[in-house]
């Protein structure tokens, strides 16, 4: 079996939801994770490690790696700099075959369920989003961020304080692609949509549906006359930050409610309509339309504040995410 570890830099105070996640990572034991981090962090579960290092010397270990000094001012421009983990952390990643760079607001299903071995052995790069993106531990893989094909180049990136999104789309994707890298996109997530205030899926048709994490797996249900159970290799929170509502014995059981509110104890053990009746976060088409312009507003209102270089980037990039859904579409 392919021995894969995924890696995470976190700075700043863990979320309330981290016992969940790390939860979620014990009941993959067949992958290993690493949390690069100043925090201290107890009873930490058999297949999680920590690498305790400062910010500064995080940045300083950036800047030996690339060669040059790196701008990297505040956590949040940490997503520039995932690609470079394969290489940063060769020490740590000697044994594994694959490494991969992960968020934390996200929940785990069974993730070796969807990365079988048979496309690992059959693919260099797995996923298509900076939340979960795994490379073959080779030369060329590790190197791959240095590449050109990207909407802007690493040493631009590197060398300055705003965010690119270099992680995923405008920036590794079309690189992946550019660099005719073989590259598996079709990992089923459930990446929570942004433009909504609750969670729903991108691309998926608006019903009656609720999530839960039930014995490690996460699963969507759905339907109208009939219960329809989908499952994912993870449920990705965009953004949104639901309480902890969770006792430990249910997080222990694995089995709780997902929602973009909160995330609660799950008592029942099978699945009904009354259920989905109850936990439905779907109200109207008309609903969500409203939900969908009033968020759009906000984030209008977001880019309004930007300096012109920040506006000048963020069209950039959205420019290069469009090309890549374009790549997509004449993929398939």
């Amino acid at each position: 079996m392919n021995r894969i570890k995924l890696i995470v830099c976190y700075y700043g105070k863990f979320p309330q939801w981290m016992n969940i996640w790390l939860k979620s990572c014990e009941l993959n034991p067949d992958i290993d994770f690493m949390i690069v981090t100043d925090n201290k962090i107890d009873n930490l579960p058999s297949n999680v490690t920590v690498l305790n290092m400062t910010f500064e010397e995080l940045r300083n270990h950036f800047s030996k790696t690339v060669g040059f000094p790196v701008s990297l001012e505040s956590p949040y421009k940490l997503c520039d700099y995932k690609s470079v983990y394969g290489k940063a952390f060769q020490k740590q990643l000697e044994e594994y075959d694959f490494w991969g760079c992960c968020d934390i607001d996200l929940v785990w299903g069974h993730l070796r369920d969807f990365i079988t071995d048979d496309i690992l052995n059959n693919y260099d790069l797995i996923g298509k989003y900076g939340h979960l993106m795994i490379y073959r531990n080779n030369e060329v893989m590790n190197n791959l961020f240095m590449k050109q094909g990207g909407t802007f180049s690493y040493k631009t990136v590197f060398t300055n304080s705003d965010n690119y999104s270099f992680d995923e789309m405008s920036g590794m994707d079309l690189i992946a692609h550019r660099n005719h890298v073989k590259q598996y996109r079709a990992l089923k997530i459930a990446n929570v949509s942004p433009s909504y205030s609750r969670f729903k899926i991108e691309g998926q048709t608006s019903k009656k549906e609720f999530f839960v994490w039930k014995d490690g797996k996460i699963l969507r249900v759905s339907g109208k006359n009939d219960i329809i159970i989908e499952e994912y290799a993870y449920l990705h929170f965009s953004g949104k930050k639901p309480r902890n509502r969770v006792d430990e014995e249910y997080i222990e059981n694995a089995n709780i409610y997902l929602s973009a509110e909160s995330l609660e104890n799950r008592e029942k053990s099978e699945f009904s309509l009354e259920e989905l009746e109850e936990k439905n976060a779907f109200i109207s088409e008309k609903s969500d339309k409203t939900d969908r312009n009033k968020i759009r507003k906000i984030k209008i209102g977001i880019v309004l504040k930007k300096t012109l270089k920040q506006k000048i980037i963020w069209l950039k990039v959205h420019k290069g995410v469009s090309k890549f859904n374009k790549i997509e579409r004449e993929d398939k």
